[in-house]
């Protein structure tokens, strides 16, 4: 299986959630808001020069850091 990070998938693509690497005081605010394993996200926009990334979980859209983006690893990329 091949793994690759938040921050890797290509725009506009979807895969599903593996694994959340050390993401300290964010993990328990990520995972209440179903940014967990098995569920799929999508990566709809990047900011450019290193700005957030929107993503889509479910019907919920929000930012992430670029940095916190890099903690969670993806499996099972697929067409949005």
């Amino acid at each position: 299986m091949t793994l690759l990070t938040l921050n890797e998938l290509p725009t506009q693509q979807q895969a599903r959630i593996h694994n959340l690497q050390g993401l300290g005081p964010d993990a328990e605010r990520f995972m209440a808001i179903g940014l967990k394993p098995g569920r799929w996200i999508t990566l709809l926009r990047k900011a450019p020069w290193g700005g957030p990334l929107h993503v889509q979980l479910g019907h919920f859209e929000m930012l992430l850091r670029p940095e916190q983006a890099a903690l969670i690893e993806l499996e099972g990329m697929a067409s949005a």
